[in-house]
């Protein structure tokens, strides 16, 4: 597997996202380290969204994984808009909770469908496969299901983490 420059920073840059908005997610919140950490995140975020604009070996052209990129980057500075002017009073932390959150599960969707890509992929041409046709629709569903299972995990966590970090402001 050989990687462009740009492929290798949008690496770095996707795996530095995956670890720190780990930590994000399981730090405790309304701290310096949620802070820094979230900077962190953030920074990462628009450098791999940023590079997965440039590249295109995987088609040669614009696809679904541009689209998702352009996304990503709207729901990443719509969720720190919130935290940084805290405007609505009464939602902005539900609303910068959500935005993140869903910023993260994007993201772990898009590691599925990368990793499907790289290796599902080439296991099914080095096997002469007919089945391509149904490679598509396989990464779709592993993404879908990772999205599915995120949304349950914002919409059972987030209460409870929004209504904890009310209390601590």
């Amino acid at each position: 597997m050989s990687f462009s420059l740009i492929g290798a920073i949008h690496l770095g840059a996707a795996l530095t996202s995956v670890a720190s908005g780990a930590f994000v997610l399981l730090c405790p919140k309304a701290g310096q380290r949620h802070r820094r950490s979230g900077y962190v995140y953030a920074a990462a975020m628009t450098l791999m969204n940023l590079t997965a604009l440039s590249l295109y070996r995987l088609t040669g052209t614009v696809n679904f994984f541009h689209v998702a990129a352009v996304a990503s980057l709207v729901t990443l500075i719509c969720g720190l808009r919130f935290a940084i002017v805290r405007r609505p009073a009464s939602a902005w932390i539900e609303l910068h909770y959500r935005l993140m959150f869903w910023s993260y599960v994007g993201l772990l969707a898009a590691l599925v469908a990368e990793v499907s890509t790289r290796v599902l992929k080439p296991w099914l041409l080095a096997r002469g496969s007919t089945a391509m046709s149904w490679f598509w629709l396989v990464v779709a569903a592993v993404s879908l299901a990772v999205v599915i299972v995120g949304g349950v995990g914002i919409e059972v966590i987030g209460r409870r983490t929004a209504s904890r970090v009310r209390q601590r402001l």
